[in-house]
């Protein structure tokens, strides 16, 4: 196995697989702690890793929730403020005027509609690599079984070698005699 980031060769002890991505990485260039790399290294592990890639992409989810949230608020803000905002733009012609204040409250409503569908479009992919990841999961509880399967069958082969061995030493201790 190669580091993608430095191409450092290695195995699953020095090296890990992105669960979102599939990339591999080293300790270095995946920027892991000594607990993480520690954790990543066990057969059955329950932590996700994620490459720095995948983790800012995770990340940019809970940001446009959080600017849906404020621009919400501003909305809202505006919207119970209008009515005295329309009485000093009357009052005052070097006020905004309720036009302005109109065009900026559709513009807003129009930025929340976009954030909106790109939380849907995000919501969409983190459902997608949800799924992706449970197939991961699943084809790695298969792949362990069959491990497991493994070590069993080399086990009684061994013993199997090591009967038919002493066998064969009694035979010819048989022969000499």
């Amino acid at each position: 196995m190669k580091c993608s980031g430095c191409s450092l060769e290695g195995d699953k002890y020095t090296l890990f697989n992105c669960d979102s991505c599939g990339i591999t990485k080293c300790k270095e260039c995946g920027n892991f702690t000594a607990s993480e790399e520690k954790c990543f290294a066990l057969l059955k592990r329950k932590v996700i890793l994620y490459c720095p890639q995948c983790r800012e992409d995770t990340g940019n989810i809970d940001t446009l929730m959080q600017k849906n949230r404020k621009l919400k608020q501003e909305i809202n803000i505006l919207k119970e403020n209008k009515t005295s905002h329309q009485k000093i733009c009357d009052e005052n012609s070097a006020m905004i005027k309720t036009e302005d204040m109109k065009t900026y409250i559709i513009s807003l409503e129009e930025k929340i509609k976009n954030l909106q569908k790109d939380s849907k479009t995000n919501e969409q992919q983190n459902i997608e690599y949800n799924v992706k990841l449970k197939q991961k999961d699943s084809e790695n509880n298969n792949l362990l079984a069959k491990i497991d399967q493994l070590k069993d069958t080399l086990e009684k082969t061994q013993l199997k070698y090591r009967n038919t061995q002493d066998e064969c030493d009694k035979l010819k201790e048989k022969m000499t005699i």
